[in-house]
């Protein structure tokens, strides 16, 4: 998109005495007379809006701000390059504006510093910002031993403070600005702008402008004036410079002074959720099912999709997972938990005398389960048995913090299987998800008097699991209902141990996803207001031995420990 830039402002370079001589006397007037202004003054308007909410990105999600932020930032180097374009044809005499040369000449330099963009926002993607290579330095053993002393609140939010560098280094002027130099240029231009400032006012009465370019000039320079202020004072408060004051002693003060103006928040500190049920309970009665399915895929944010709170309880039920068990990057620790709970023995498909027992074979399922499914359908199929074991069984108050855990990540990670689907390795995700929507439609139709999730939970965990599983799906469906309906009676059969075995198991395949995203879309998604599975990755990273982990045709250290090199 950004090549286009020079082509198009050539093009209108070329083609403007042209186009300008097919308008009407009236519109040809108001044209020549607002051409250049109105470049002015949009250009600052694009701006001063990057300027503003340019940083909002790492850690809002609002899709309006994100639709102003992309349109201004698309607009802003083609309009101060048209811009400079017209002051070239004014200054040569092609031009048509009225405007007293000197003055534009005065307004040439304005464009120029529009034109380098602001502090906040030097790439809206990394298409436009390329994620270059850089020297890593193997420092994550040193933080592993950090990391596991701190508690699970401090230590994710260390790991937030680190995305909210990496956000800066990517999509921001950070490398230039928070460095020696780029502190004493940046009082430099202040000191420069504050004197242009001045002697604008003092001068600009000697000069015989008309009213209208008087006023532009004056909100030029004071437009100038306040986005050197805010981002001065965004350099002032930033973590980079609270971070350098905090490791001098002396400036003790300073730094917690600074600290209070912070925003506590480095990401939006939501995890999105979908729900399965509920969308087929919203939209049984719909015609055209295709329809909304298609609708669900292109709708950014739609009915069907809610937000939840990263609570504590989560981060310590993560923390803990890893602390109980050790994690090498594959979904195999359900094995170990089953065993430890004596469930099963440490091999039990070879123990054949006991396949007519009923607790084994609940096991042997889950373990299938968790070990040969594909990825995808593993997904799917945990999150309809969640969501049947959430509505049905019964939890005391102590295990209830399990459920609600498992069920804030199982509707999570179907909402990336749907709506973020480019994170997760290739598969038949979407194809599984309709097939199983048919049929849950198909099975709910048939008692239209169901409304609520909880009702429809209890239908479906009394259909009948013995039947053969071809006979139940059919050759060509690929629905996981019938498998979904099976583990949640299986794991209704763990009775009280149940909520720990599914919340380790949603650990694990979060685990997964997280080693198992490309990099570039992990940090994509720190300039939509951070991802959570982008947060646990980095977790990951640090508490678990980096070397292990490979994303994609990187390791997750290229694009984290950019704030651990020396």
């Amino acid at each position: 998109m950004m090549l286009l830039v020079p082509v198009l402002t050539t093009w209108i370079s070329i083609e403007h005495r042209r186009l300008v001589q097919l308008l009407p006397n009236k519109v040809r007037e108001l044209w020549n007379n607002w051409e250049l202004r109105g470049l002015v003054l949009i250009s600052l308007l694009s701006q001063i809006i990057l300027t503003i909410l340019g940083k909002h990105r790492k850690s809002g999600t609002n899709i309006l701000i994100r639709v102003l932020v992309w349109s201004s930032y698309l607009t802003a180097d083609l309009v101060a390059t048209a811009g400079l374009g017209v002051i070239s044809s004014s200054m040569t005499g092609d031009g048509g504006e009225d405007i007293d040369h000197q003055l534009i000449a005065f307004w040439a330099p304005f464009l120029l510093v529009h034109l380098g963009g602001p502090d906040t926002i030097t790439a809206y993607a990394l298409e436009d910002n390329e994620l270059w290579s850089r020297h890593l330095q193997s420092r994550s053993s040193e933080r592993q031993g950090i990391f596991e002393k701190l508690s699970p609140v401090k230590a994710f939010k260390a790991v937030e403070n680190e995305l909210g560098y990496a956000y800066d280094i990517f999509y921001t002027k950070a490398s230039v600005i928070y460095t020696h130099w780029g502190f004493i240029s940046r009082l430099f231009t202040s000191i420069v702008l504050a004197l242009v400032f001045l002697i604008t006012i003092l001068k600009i009465q000697k000069h015989d402008l008309s009213k209208m370019d008087r006023n532009i000039t004056y909100i030029l320079v004071v437009g100038a004036v306040l986005i050197e202020t805010i981002s001065f004072c965004f350099l002032l408060w930033s973590e980079w410079t609270v971070s350098w004051l905090e490791r001098n002693p002396a400036s003790w003060f300073p730094s917690s002074l600074l600290s209070c103006f912070q925003t506590r928040e480095k990401w939006s500190n939501r995890l999105a959720q979908f729900n399965l049920l509920d969308f087929c309970i919203l939209s049984k009665n719909k015609s055209a099912e295709g329809t909304y399915f298609q609708k669900l895929l292109k709708l950014e944010n739609n009915i069907y999709i809610t937000q939840k709170e990263f609570l504590d309880d989560l981060k310590v039920r993560i923390f803990a997972h890893f602390k109980k068990t050790r994690i090498d990057g594959n979904i195999n620790n359900v094995t170990y938990l089953l065993g430890h709970k004596r469930y099963a023995s440490s091999n039990p498909f070879n123990a054949s005398d006991r396949d007519s027992d009923e607790a084994n074979r609940n096991v042997s399922f889950i373990l299938m389960l968790t070990s040969y499914a594909e990825f995808h359908e593993r997904i799917l199929i945990w999150h309809i048995a969640t969501d049947i074991c959430f509505y049905v069984v019964d939890v005391d108050s102590h295990r209830k913090v399990y459920a609600q855990a498992s069920k804030i990540l199982s509707d999570y990670m179907l909402y990336l299987l749907v709506k973020r689907r480019y994170m997760f390795p290739v598969g038949s995700g979407l194809i599984k998800f309709r097939d199983t929507c048919a049929e849950i439609r198909e099975v709910l139709v048939k008692r239209k008097s169901i409304t609520g999730v909880d009702e429809a939970s209890r239908k479906l965990l009394r259909i009948n699991t013995d039947i053969p599983r071809s006979r139940a799906k059919g050759d060509k469906s690929r629905s996981v209902l019938f498998d979904a309906i099976r583990l949640a009676k299986a794991l209704c059969g763990l009775q009280e141990d149940m909520w720990e075995l599914v919340t380790e198991v949603w650990v694990e395949i979060l685990s997964y996803a997280a080693t198992h995203c490309r990099v570039d879309n992990h940090a994509q998604q720190l300039r939509r207001g951070g991802e959570f599975l982008t947060i646990y990755g980095s977790f990951l990273l640090i508490l678990v031995p980096w070397n292990s982990f490979k994303y994609g045709q990187r390791t997750m250290s290229e694009f984290l420990l950019i704030s651990f090199r020396a």
